[in-house]
């Protein structure tokens, strides 16, 4: 499996809002999931993340993702990514 990691960093409801570490494993079947992994950063970040009603991370390689939250405690959130739109 491909794993991609790096530093990137979080958009929340279209405001950059902070830098995190991803650790990311391709999804190898096509969908709406691409990849699924780990996000961290600080827990009140981690929260606004979580609540939030859109999230983007945009990779160290410059694409961009849709995330959803899973779960997740102490600054670590795991995700799940999408292509982002627009």
């Amino acid at each position: 499996m491909d794993e991609i990691s790096g530093d990137g960093i979080i958009i929340i409801d279209g405001k950059n809002v902070d830098q995190v570490y991803y650790w990311l494993t391709i999804s190898p079947e096509p969908g709406d999931v691409i990849a699924e992994g780990s996000i961290t950063g600080s827990e009140a970040l981690m929260r606004k993340v979580k609540n939030a009603r859109s999230t983007k991370l945009v990779l160290m390689d410059g694409p961009t993702v849709m995330i959803r939250c899973e779960g997740g405690h102490n600054g670590v959130r795991w995700v799940r990514a999408m292509r982002a739109s627009g």
